[in-house]
C-alpha cells in the first residue's frame, strides 16, 4: 500500500495573506458608528437592564440579555444595523432611546 499526497490546485496562504484576506472581508462590513457605541454602553450598564426589566417581557439582568433584547426589538441581527439601516434607528429610538431618556430624567438621571 503507498500513500500519496493528495494536491489540492492551490497553495497554502501565508499568515500574511490570511490576514489581508481577513482584513478585505472586515472592510466589506459596515462599521458601526455612534448608535452602536452607544447601544453597546448601554447594554452593559446595570441602570438600563434595569430599565429593561421595568416591563417583564424584556428581562434583561446580564449585559448579553440587554443585548439581545435590543436586537429583538430593533429587530437587527448585529449593533452595526443601527448606523446602517434607518429603519433599526428609528426602532432603536422610538422603542429604546426615547423612552429611556425620559425615564432617567424622571429619575432624576439625566
Amino acid at each position: 500500500m503507498a500513500i500519496a499526497a493528495l494536491k489540492t490546485g492551490y497553495e497554502a496562504a501565508s499568515d500574511s495573506q490570511v490576514a489581508d484576506i481577513m482584513t478585505s472581508i472586515g472592510e466589506l462590513q459596515p462599521k458601526g458608528g455612534a448608535l452602536a457605541k452607544l447601544a453597546g454602553m448601554w447594554c452593559a450598564d446595570k441602570t438600563f437592564q434595569a430599565w429593561l426589566e421595568l416591563d417583564p417581557d424584556n428581562a434583561a439582568p446580564t449585559e448579553n440579555g440587554a443585548a439581545l433584547c435590543l436586537y429583538a426589538l430593533c429587530d437587527i441581527q448585529s449593533r452595526r444595523q443601527l448606523d446602517h439601516d434607518p429603519a433599526a434607528a428609528e426602532r432603536f429610538n422610538r422603542l429604546i432611546r426615547g423612552p429611556y431618556m425620559k425615564w432617567r430624567a424622571s429619575k432624576g438621571l439625566a
